[in-house]
């Protein structure tokens, strides 16, 4: 059994990211920004349709997991070198206190299998995650990373993944066809491989790899350098082209030529892609050697957090109406392509309560209160988050009481009044359908708005 740890190993790892939740706020300002009742971003809270979309291996319950499977050439003509890497989050784990710090388990077990059936290679394993405060049990995001280097045989294999939380029966499982590639016969590149770190570059195919994988193949946008690790074989002096396209229109984002230079059997770089150069949304990404038609491919994620899966900029800035003044969206907005990045890094520092942190907990904080909002306000033809219940909610944040007189007989009408005790404001919504469709009074709207100039004043 393994313990959580600060850095890669060779075979075996189980890492717990940096990361935190804040307890700051930064406060929220209006915006006449009109609402369009047609904006539903759903991938947002279902990050898995994204990482499924991109080939990863996922599961959102009951156990939540992302993996991947990167291939590189093993150290003789019958075997693979499969490197597999999983990413948990920490608030899915069930800690425990243990002594002075807090722990939680859960357990790996992959099968691979033959055509006939045959179980050709197996892993079972448990691992602890431990962290020293109940604070650092509740972060979302990547913070902990399972990696392992398998030795497979080349051929068309069935997969079985089984991720355990362990003590609790919880138990999610995974299948998947894989095709492992004979590099003694195809391939002249290893995958590309979307990684964190190396520090140990193969030379020869009897050396493991000594890297930090990077399972989600996500990097923040504007804010993070993207690292696809790749070997070549059997050549020397290797020149090899890289291009990164979008995957939503196919246009070229991204391309270099590298050279490996003359290392032995083995060729191995890091291609770095620097945060200026990534669009935010899906990449792909394809390495071509020089003069031949192989091809390998990965995909990669620029996001603008690790808890939120959203990738175009036109839907994070229809998300943000409620969270940032008109002025910030603008200069979001009226960025050009070539600013864009660097606009985003410049509102993301000055919205985040706690720097110290990966996270930006504010807007983490708001995105949480869009999906209450989804859930609790969804109207006939409305998303949760667009009708004057949910702005309310997003702008001030939830009341201190709820209030519905019994309805008058003889008028359709129904009230809801919202209060606000500290703010000393009592908000008042009417439905005049009859099909809860909830509208906020033009005296309560200013109300609203005045409680907003006070709050901004008070900063």
């Amino acid at each position: 059994m393994g313990e959580s740890s600060p850095r890669a190993k060779a075979l075996i790892v189980s890492i717990f990211l940096a990361g935190g939740i804040g307890c700051g706020s930064w406060q929220r300002v209006g915006t006449d920004i009109t609402p369009d009742a047609g904006v539903v971003i759903p991938e947002l809270f279902d990050p898995a349709v994204v990482y499924r979309r991109m080939g990863l291996i996922t599961r959102d319950a009951p156990f939540p997991f992302v993996a991947s499977l990167n291939y590189l050439a093993g150290a003789d003509q019958q075997t693979t070198i499969a490197a597999f890497s999983m990413s948990l989050e920490n608030n899915d784990l069930a800690f425990k206190r243990r002594d002075d710090r807090w722990e939680a388990r859960y357990g790996v077990e992959i099968t691979f299998r033959d055509q006939r059936g045959n179980i050709v290679a197996q892993l079972s394993d448990s691992q602890t995650v431990a962290v020293e405060s109940l604070r650092e049990t509740m972060r979302g995001g990547e913070t902990v990373i399972y990696q392992r280097f398998l030795e497979l045989p080349s051929g068309t294999l069935a997969m079985d993944l089984q991720v355990k939380e362990l003590g609790a029966a919880i138990v999610s499982r995974a299948n998947r066809m894989i095709d492992v590639p004979d590099f003694d016969r195809g391939p002249s590149l290893s995958s590309l491989v979307p990684v964190y770190g190396v520090d140990v570059f193969r030379s020869n195919r009897e050396l493991f790899p000594g890297m930090l994988l990077n399972p989600r193949s996500v990097v923040r946008y504007g804010q993070d350098t993207l690292n696809l690790y790749v070997e070549a074989y059997g050549q020397e002096n290797a020149r090899v082209e890289i291009k990164g396209f979008s995957a939503e229109n196919e246009t070229l984002v991204w391309s270099d030529t590298v050279a490996f230079g003359l290392t032995g059997t083995v060729s191995s770089l890091v291609v770095v892609v620097p945060p200026d150069s990534l669009p935010v949304g899906e990449l792909r990404f394809e390495a071509v050697p020089v003069g031949s038609a192989d091809t390998v491919r990965t995909w990669a994620l620029v996001s603008f957090s690790d808890n939120w899966a959203l990738s175009h900029f036109d839907d994070i800035l229809s998300l943000l109406r409620y969270f940032a003044t008109r002025t910030a969206l603008n200069e979001l907005r009226d960025a050009s392509l070539d600013e864009r990045a660097a606009a985003w890094e410049r509102f993301w520092r000055l919205s985040d309560p706690d720097p110290s942190t990966p996270q930006n907990e504010a807007l983490d904080d708001y995105f949480e209160r869009v999906k209450m909002a989804n859930q609790l306000f969804q109207e006939r033809n409305k998303p949760g988050w667009l009708t004057d219940r949910g702005e309310v909610f997003l702008r001030i944040g939830p009341p201190d009481e709820t209030f519905e007189p019994f309805p008058d007989p003889g008028s359709p009408v129904r009230i809801i009044r919202w209060i606000y005790t500290p703010l000393r404001v009592v908000l008042i919504f009417e439905d005049q359908t009859g099909f809860d469709e909830f509208r906020l009074s033009e005296e309560s709207r200013d109300d609203m708005f005045r409680v907003m100039s006070r709050s901004r004043g008070n900063r």
